[in-house]
């Protein structure tokens, strides 16, 4: 009931935006990183600032903003890449990609989103994203904002801070994600495809081949999370959870349901090679509900001769608690492996 909640309140945003409060139809009309040029083009930068402004000032190329439901059209099938910084979201509005790739060239963050009206991401490639003191690689959702992802690519992004993550996405705020592919993302510490510290939506996507070096290759989760027919595949964390780590930290809720899809073919070090669930704060609870879900193929490779949970650990310690409830799940060929001897 709380998903379906957050799901309304989303559509109603939506709405609200759109309907209420009027709109432009914003076209970019070049590939180049223009910012300002006032040269009678309209640069991506140039129209999310005349967007966030509801001015076109900056440019007299873009059409100015209206309100909240502001719609930018990118030409279809191109690149564009970015050369002076992340593209700053202040204010609802969506972004129609039209199959473009935006590629942030290992310089820069792609998208910061920070606005409590919806900004919507439709049919776009998101890529090479770079942050080396911060979260989310490709994409940070702030708290407090409302981000929707439909339709899209997200990867080859890096988070580089061992104390962040979200290589391909960071999420503070709400987030809802549709027909997404978060794949061949990289954080140094939690998160590689995914780090959720809000609450997070996925539905009908694929989360595969991300890397982390600490917790939760696919998706690391502190917070709650809700997967439907949703594809976890092929992760690697160099610390617990190679699928989904789904972990209490800080006194932090923690609760995962996933419903439908599968968790297959991850690996971690020691803990939970496909899924961890786990609490380790004096009497609280991290809560993980699979139904109708494969686990599969996972791999928790031992070192030091310790190693729990080639498919699913679910671990309490320091007086924490974990639940686990499995409804109609198959866990099948997980196991535990040595490391390679050197």
């Amino acid at each position: 009931m709380m998903w379906r909640g957050i799901a309304l309140a989303i559509a109603a945003i939506a709405l609200w935006s759109t309907v209420g409060l009027g709109q432009a139809t914003i076209t970019v009309t070049t590939t180049a990183d223009e910012n300002g040029n006032n040269n009678g083009d309209c640069s991506l930068r140039e129209a999310i600032i005349a967007a966030n402004a509801n001015s076109n000032a900056h440019e007299s190329g873009c059409a100015a903003g209206v309100g909240m439901g502001d719609v930018i059209v990118l030409p279809a099938g191109q690149v564009f890449l970015l050369s002076v910084g992340q593209l700053s979201i202040t204010e609802g509005v969506t972004i129609q990609g039209n199959n473009s790739t935006i590629d942030g060239q290992n310089l820069s963050r792609v998208f910061y989103v920070n606005s409590s009206t919806l900004v919507t991401l439709q049919a776009l490639t998101i890529t090479r994203g770079w942050v080396n003191n911060d979260f989310g690689g490709c994409i940070y959702n702030e708290t407090g904002s409302t981000l929707a992802i439909q339709n899209s690519i997200i990867r080859e992004c890096s988070s580089q801070d061992p104390g962040a993550g979200g290589g391909g996405l960071a999420n503070r705020g709400q987030a809802a994600l549709t027909g997404v592919t978060v794949e061949n993302n990289t954080a140094v510490g939690f998160g590689g495809g995914i780090f959720n510290l809000g609450q997070l939506q996925v539905f009908t996507s694929l989360i595969r081949n991300n890397t982390t070096g600490a917790g939760g290759g696919g998706i690391c989760n502190i917070s709650q999370v809700y997967l439907e027919d949703v594809f976890v595949e092929d992760n690697q964390a160099g610390g617990v959870g190679g699928g989904i780590a789904s972990i209490l930290i800080l006194a932090n809720p923690a609760t995962l349901d996933m419903i439908r899809g599968a968790i297959r073919r991850n690996q971690a070090i020691e803990i939970g090679g496909g899924l961890v669930n786990g609490s380790g704060w004096p009497g609280l609870q991290a809560t993980a509900r699979l139904v109708d879900v494969t686990v599969q193929g996972n791999v928790a490779i031992h070192q030091n001769n310790f190693a729990v949970g080639g498919g699913i650990a679910n671990i309490a310690t320091s007086g924490g608690l974990a639940e686990l409830e499995l409804l109609r799940v198959t866990i099948s060929a997980n196991q535990l492996d040595s490391a390679p001897q050197v």
